[in-house]
Order: structure tokens, then C-alpha cells, then sequence
């Protein structure tokens, strides 16, 4: 069942032992926890790269050279990057674009002509120049960003329910900390929980058997 913004502030609150608001308002709590989300997700992330993977297309016209992205790609790459030549979709034979090395190279050939060679990222923006010739589709495969939680209906769309509780631990030990109450426990709570996750989402291994006859 997803955890809803409403748990993990009463889980925060247990942690705080303030069951209604006193010293900690809603609000407050509810920044703490989208830090906390922030923390959580880096985490599995950085554990499992291809964990929060999603495909999405985005079509582009020609007379441009770059094509702005969604907001909920977590950090400024994409994984991969496919091009379908004057398409609406993306169908047919894709040319696989890789990034370039740096900016200055695709200011370089705005000019130049034929499919693409090299795309960089660029503060939200595919920028890649041979659109000022090229209309067409990209697929690209990334890692979603989780929303920050805003309404206590909200719920956490990616992160297991067994992990959500890193998210209030975090927020009750910023909580504590910006009153200056003591945070060794929540803290030695809070690392031995994050370290549950690196482990619990690792890449499965594949596990192989030895060819065996159908009538053994």
C-alpha cells in the first residue's frame, strides 16, 4: 500500500514523541520529509542505477536546437538516447545519439547537416544542432524523479513501503537538530536503516543452473 505524506508525518511524530503539533508544525515536518525523500532516493540510486529507469518520447521540430525535458529527471542525464528521423512517434529504425563532450561542440556545427553524432544536457534542455534541419522523435530511457509530497493524501510513487521509514527517520533527526535536542539515537537508527536499503535494492544476480535432461 504507497505511504501517504499523513503517515510519515504521524511516523515522524512517533519518532519526536509529539504526537500533535507543538514545537514541530506540519509544515516544517513536511520540508524535512521531501529532504528526506531527496536523501532516500540519492541512495537507491546510487546502489541501483537502473531502479527508478523510465521510457518516455518526446517529439522536436526542425529550426531549433534543443528540446527542453521533463522536470523529473533526476540529475541532468539520460541513460539513453534514440532519434526517429522525421516521425511523429517512435517507430521505425532509431539512430542511437551519444553525448558529447562538451557544449561548445554542438554550438560549434550548428550548421552542420545529417543526423545526429552527439547531444549534450544543459540546465533541463536536450541541446543537439542538426534539429535546425531534422524534425523528429526521441525516446529516451531515465531515471524519475520522485514529486516532492504536498497534500497529506500524497503518496511516495517509487520507493518501497519498507524503506519509507528512512524518509521519516531523516526528518525527525533535522527536526531535533534545529532545536538542539539530542539526535544520537535517531541517528544510529537512521544510518543502520540506510544501509539496509544499499543492500536490499543491489542488482539481482542471475542465477544460473547446469543444463540437465528433460528425464533426469
Amino acid at each position: 500500500m504507497p505511504i501517504s505524506l499523513a503517515t510519515l508525518l504521524t511516523n515522524t511524530r512517533d519518532y519526536l514523541d509529539e504526537a500533535t503539533a507543538s514545537r514541530w508544525s506540519d509544515a516544517e515536518l513536511t520540508r524535512y520529509v521531501n529532504q528526506g525523500l531527496v536523501q532516500v532516493q540519492s541512495q537507491i540510486q546510487a546502489a541501483n542505477e537502473d531502479y527508478f529507469l523510465r521510457v518516455e518520447v518526446a517529439t522536436a521540430a526542425s529550426a531549433t536546437y534543443e528540446l527542453a525535458f521533463p522536470a523529473n529527471i533526476w540529475g541532468n542525464k539520460l541513460r539513453a538516447l534514440y532519434f526517429y528521423d522525421n516521425q511523429v512517434s517512435a517507430v521505425g529504425k532509431p539512430t542511437k545519439v551519444y553525448p558529447a563532450a562538451a557544449l561548445e561542440s554542438i554550438y560549434d556545427n550548428l550548421n552542420a547537416s545529417g543526423l545526429p553524432s552527439a547531444y549534450t544536457m544543459h540546465a533541463g534542455f536536450l541541446r543537439w544542432s542538426p534539429l535546425l534541419e531534422n524534425g523528429g522523435a526521441f525516446r529516451f530511457i531515465y531515471a524519475l524523479k520522485e514529486t516532492p509530497l504536498v497534500g497529506t493524501a500524497d503518496n511516495i510513487a517509487q520507493i518501497a513501503d519498507e524503506h519509507t521509514d528512512c524518509i521519516s527517520l531523516y526528518a525527525a533527526l533535522m527536526a531535533r537538530q534545529k532545536v538542539g535536542a539530542p539526535t544520537k539515537d535517531i541517528a544510529e537508527m537512521y544510518k543502520a536503516r540506510m544501509q539496509q536499503i544499499t543492500n536490499d535494492v543491489q542488482p539481482t544476480d542471475p542465477i544460473v543452473f547446469r543444463q540437465v535432461r528433460i528425464d533426469d
